[in-house]
């Protein structure tokens, strides 16, 4: 579910969208201000040891928490911004799925393969062909899911590369990104999951052949060693390192 919450688009905007630019903005805004009023944990409550890490609290880092927290674990959340959020955040057209409950209430005929092929032509032919299989079969599922949650995507609409109503926004269209933060950080509250913001993790651990030790370091404080059976990395993508766009550019 995690990995199908990538789905987001941030670009590739109708005209609809276009126009709304400044009111998306506003919004986006708005939801940032509402997520620093959010309530996080109290860096004195953090535990020494946790059955899962999870590094970053973008969307897929509070998926990640939250089915594991629905598995019956006991996961934390450690964000090195103020607040929750990250690039899902700056999203603002919609999420692409296919053969989704919302397309089929409004009759559109997809299908995974017509989402995979104009997917796989939009990436030049150069998509992780099996990841992308498993991206598109697996959408619907996120669809689902957020609605299970909460988060229902139920207005559609075309973005670039599509050629059907595939995009899942708001029932109001406004920016998915603030949407889908606002709804995960509730879900995740309402698990009473921890979620540490202003705490950078600086190190991973290996110990043997098991990853299972992170170094975090809350502002003001001196740096803890935190252990979970198992390490999450949800810390987008390398949009910041010129070295990697050089090379797959």
């Amino acid at each position: 579910t995690a990995v199908s919450l990538l789905a987001m688009s941030a670009c590739g905007a109708d005209q609809k969208n276009t126009a709304q630019t400044s009111s998306s903005t506003k919004e986006s805004a708005e939801v940032s201000s509402g997520a620093s009023k959010q309530a996080y944990t109290d860096p004195k409550e953090m535990k020494e040891s946790y059955d899962i890490v999870i590094v970053g609290a973008g969307g897929a880092g509070m998926a990640a928490a939250i089915e594991a927290k629905d598995a019956g674990l006991n996961p934390v959340i450690f964000e090195k911004m103020p607040v929750a959020g990250g690039n899902t955040s700056k999203s603002s057209s919609g999420m692409n799925a296919s053969e989704t409950k919302f397309q089929k209430e409004e009759g559109i005929e997809d299908s995974n393969e017509a989402f995979y092929e104009e997917t796989l032509k939009g990436g030049g032919g150069t998509n992780d062909k099996e990841m992308l299989r498993y991206f598109v079969n697996h959408s619907a599922d996120a669809i689902d899911w957020l609605d299970q949650n909460g988060i229902k995507l139920d207005n559609l609409t075309i973005t670039g590369g599509m050629g059907e109503k595939r995009t899942h926004r708001p029932s109001d269209g406004s920016a998915i990104g603030g949407y889908l933060v606002d709804g995960l950080l509730n879900s995740v509250h309402e698990r009473k999951i921890p979620i540490f913001v202003n705490t950078d993790v600086t190190d991973i651990k290996k110990n043997g052949e098991t990853v299972n030790e992170v170094t975090v370091h809350v502002q003001g404080e001196e740096p803890k060693e935190i252990t979970g059976k198992a390490i999450v990395v949800t810390t987008g993508g390398f949009g910041a390192s010129k070295e990697f766009i050089e090379r797959y550019r």
